[in-house]
C-alpha cells in the first residue's frame, strides 16, 4: 500500500498503530515510493540509533517495542516468525532454546536456536548475533508446535524432536555431558508414546541409539527408554554398532552397551540439578 507524502518516521509509527511489528525495506521503498534511497537509508540510520527500529537481517527491521528502546535489543521470539516467512522457509526454534521452552531451564539460553532445511542461506553475524542457524534434509512439521509468544506465534520443537535434535548436534550444545544434563529435566516432558513412534522418522537410527543409552545409563530414565526401545526395534530390524561420540569415533572404547549396540567411547555425566 502507498501511502502519501510522509516521513520514513511518521510510516514506522502508521503502520505500528495498525499492529505490524516488523517490516522489509523493500515495504518500506514500495510505500514511499517518492523518497530517494539516500533519504531512506539516512532515516533509516537514524531511527536505529535511536533505537526506534532495529535491524536484525539484512534489509529486515523490527519495530522495538518501548520496553526495549533503552538498549535498542530485541528477543528473537518477537520476530522470527515473521522474518522466515519473509524468507520463505520452513523453520522451526529448537535445539537448547527449545529445551529451555519446555521447562528445561538449567542452563541460561543467551541465543536463540533456529532450525531450518538445507541448503543453506547465508546471514550475517555482524547483524545478528542473537541466532544460531542450524539445518535438516525437511521439516517434520507434525512434530511442530505453534507456541503464543507477544507478537503472534512461532515454531518449536516437540520435546521428542528437541531430545533427538540435541543429541545430533550435541557438539553445537556443549557437548554431550551437556546435553545429558539438559535431557534429565526434559524428560519430565518426553513421551514418545503420543505419537506412536512416528517421531523417530525425523531422525537417524545411531541418533535414536545414542539417545536411547543415554536416557539409560546416564540419567536413569529407563520407563522412557523402553517406550523408545520399543519403537526402535519396530522400525530398524537391523542396526549397526554406533560410537557413542562423534569427536572421537575410532579412539579408545572402554566397553559396548549391547542393547541400544553403543560403543562407549566416551564418558558422559549430569550436573546436579
Amino acid at each position: 500500500m502507498q501511502y502519501a507524502q510522509i516521513s520514513v518516521s511518521d510510516w514506522v509509527n502508521e503502520i505500528e498503530m495498525n499492529g505490524y511489528t516488523t517490516f522489509s525495506l523493500a515495504e518500506l521503498t514500495g510505500s514511499l515510493p517518492k523518497l530517494s534511497a539516500k533519504n531512506i537509508s539516512n532515516s533509516l540510520w537514524r531511527l536505529t540509533q535511536a533505537h526506534r527500529i532495529a535491524l536484525v537481517q539484512k534489509a529486515f527491521y523490527v519495530i522495538v517495542p518501548p520496553a526495549n528502546r533503552r538498549d535498542g535489543l530485541v528477543s528473537p521470539y518477537y520476530y522470527i516468525d515473521n522474518l522466515m516467512r519473509k524468507i520463505g522457509r520452513e523453520y522451526y526454534v529448537g535445539l537448547l532454546t527449545a529445551a529451555s521452552l519446555h521447562g528445561a531451564a538449567h542452563q541460561a539460553v543467551m541465543t536463540c536456536d533456529v532450525v531450518m532445511p538445507y541448503p543453506r542461506i547465508s546471514f550475517s553475524r555482524s547483524l545478528n548475533r542473537q541466532l544460531n542457524w542450524h539445518y535438516r534434509p525437511s521439516i517434520p512439521m507434525e512434530f511442530i508446535e505453534r507456541r503464543k509468544t507477544d507478537t503472534g506465534y512461532m515454531n518449536i520443537s516437540s520435546p521428542e524432536l528437541t531430545a533427538f535434535d540435541l543429541v545430533q548436534h550435541s557438539s553445537a550444545c556443549g557437548g554431550l555431558s551437556s546435553v545429558a544434563t539438559v535431557l534429565a529435566e526434559l524428560s519430565e516432558s518426553i513421551d514418545f508414546s503420543k505419537s506412536e513412534g512416528r517421531v523417530l522418522s525425523s531422525t537417524s537410527c545411531a541418533t535414536i541409539q545414542r539417545l536411547g543409552y543415554i536416557l539409560d545409563a546416564v540419567i536413569g530414565q529407563n520407563k522412557i527408554a523402553d517406550v523408545l526401545h520399543e519403537y526402535w526395534l519396530q522400525r530398524f530390524k537391523r542396526a549397526n554398532y554406533v560410537p557413542l561420540s562423534l569427536d572421537n569415533p575410532y579412539g579408545n572404547c572402554p566397553g559396548r552397551d549391547k542393547r541400544w549396540k553403543v560403543l562407549v567411547n566416551a564418558e558422559v555425566e549430569v550436573d546436579e540439578l
